[in-house]
């Protein structure tokens, strides 16, 4: 299987780009199509994206994982909303399909190739942004630099910039269960039919992948700063969903922090007049897997609530 991602080919040049995926998955003697959903490469000057964009209205979804996690994970949510509103998946730099980018992967860095992306691609706004985890960091920094585009946003177990210090104790926990707030790493695919996790699985366990996600951790701090100092988030309809079932080890140490978690999602609340919390009862960290139909509810009440 390995040969078969040697076979892609990468066409780099000024400006963007844009290239059917089709036979950018098949190997010699197999072909991988089947697995991947309808979309397209678009190409930079040093990296390349893949993106896969469903249904039609006035307002675009655009929807950024946690480290570790590739579009695939989002297809359920993404074909669920499709009849109602126009949803967008990618996947960032070095994950799933996509190329690695150069440059520190910092929540500025991402925010600047994912802009590259929908102006070179003519994704039109307003957007409804929608994050999970570290990808609620880079939601939370694009709506803060491109306000008049953005329509509304929904953030999902989203890190919060002052996690690096009130959460610090993770650092020295052993157990690993209490390290997925600060490193969600992941090779799940939940979007994809049981005959193609191998594939996706493969892609995210690559050696870009994983030297991906070890920088976008070593420069966790730096975009934690980074989302701190973007400026004022946009006045727009707010959701935020925090998960319901706690994820770190039964002691006090792991109840204070599980309260200083909570504190900080009631905190992202107060990043517009019109947000709201909605709490995930049966979900941990990826409520988007554990309760889809909340997710995709709050997505479609954000977009109800705005002007468009």
């Amino acid at each position: 299987m390995t040969k078969t991602l040697l076979v892609i080919p990468l066409i780099l040049f000024a400006g963007a780009s844009l290239a059917d995926p089709g036979p950018a998955v098949r190997g010699d003697d197999y072909s991988y199509e089947q697995y991947l959903p309808h979309g397209k490469y678009i190409n930079f000057d040093t990296y390349s994206l893949f993106y896969a964009c469903e249904g039609e209205s006035k307002i675009t979804i655009i929807i950024e994982g946690g480290i570790g996690y590739s579009l695939a994970d989002w297809l359920p949510i993404q074909k669920a909303l499709a009849p109602r509103v126009r949803t967008c998946v990618y996947d960032r730099s070095g994950y799933g399909m996509s190329y690695e980018g150069a440059g520190a992967r910092t929540v500025a860095q991402i925010a600047t190739e994912l802009h590259d992306l929908l102006q070179g691609a003519r994704i039109p706004g307003p957007y409804v942004l929608v994050g999970h985890s570290f990808g609620g960091y880079i939601m939370q920094y694009y709506a803060k630099k491109h306000p008049r585009d953005i329509a509304g946003a929904v953030l999902i177990d989203s890190s919060h910039p002052d996690q690096v210090w009130r959460l610090e104790a993770l650092n020295s926990m052993e157990k690993n269960d209490s390290r997925e707030l600060l490193n969600p790493i992941s090779a799940v695919t939940s979007g994809v039919p049981d005959d193609a996790q191998s594939f996706w699985h493969f892609l995210n366990t690559q050696r870009k992948s994983i030297f991906t996600q070890m920088n976008e951790l070593k420069y966790f701090k730096e975009s934690a700063q980074e989302v701190a100092q973007a400026g004022n988030f946009p006045d727009v309809p707010l959701s935020v969903i925090t998960r319901g079932k706690e994820l770190l080890p039964a002691t006090a140490d792991g109840h204070s922090l599980e309260k200083e978690w909570l504190d900080m999602q009631r905190n992202l609340v107060t990043l517009s007049t019109q947000g709201w919390q909605t709490i995930a009862t049966n979900s941990g960290h990826s409520a988007y897997i554990d309760e889809p139909d909340l997710v995709i509810e709050e997505i479609l009440k954000v977009v109800a609530k705005t002007n468009h």
